[in-house]
């Protein structure tokens, strides 16, 4: 408990370097528990060290697979790095671990929000033509008609003598 709890202050200090040697050195004599690899994943976000920090996370969700902490961060991960695909999966067994976690539907609204905006960039490079538009044009016009046939049939039956 004492190297848990001096390794989540030096965490706390921001002494990223110092939790990973403390990390590495306690790991060559006995196994770790979840509190420290955790610090030791989170350290090597902060400096940078996403591949690395990856590997911990991923070593993570397997050994502790009831916790969404590690899938989330780990899909942060995937995050920095761009890959989307990967995000999404991993939310995804994160709340299959915890279906409450506030967190995970946060970072899956930001997912989805940068899928579309990935999509609407995507659409705006592809020069679309007014022929490429016309099917959404119709089907908005026919919404659009359905209305008006809809307050017409209505104005028919207000208007029928009693």
């Amino acid at each position: 408990m004492l190297f848990r709890s001096e390794t989540q202050r030096l965490f706390n200090q921001k002494k990223y370097l110092t939790v990973l040697e403390k990390v590495e050195a306690y790991d060559n004599s006995e196994a770790l528990s979840l509190g420290p690899l955790f610090l030791k994943g989170l350290s090597l976000i902060k400096i940078g060290r996403l591949d690395e920090a990856e590997i911990v996370f991923k070593q993570l969700t397997v050994e502790f697979p009831s916790n969404p902490e590690p899938f989330n961060n780990l899909a942060y991960i995937y995050f920095q790095k761009g890959d989307l695909k990967k995000v999404r999966k991993t939310l995804e067994g994160a709340l299959a671990t915890n279906n409450s976690y506030r967190i995970i539907f946060e970072n899956l609204g930001i997912l989805f929000s940068q899928l579309a905006s990935e999509a609407y960039k995507k659409a705006m490079q592809n020069e679309i033509s007014v022929e490429d538009s016309l099917p959404q044009l119709s089907l908005v016009l026919k919404i659009s008609n359905f209305e008006e046939r809809s307050e017409e049939h209505t104005s028919e039956l207000q208007s029928q003598p009693d």
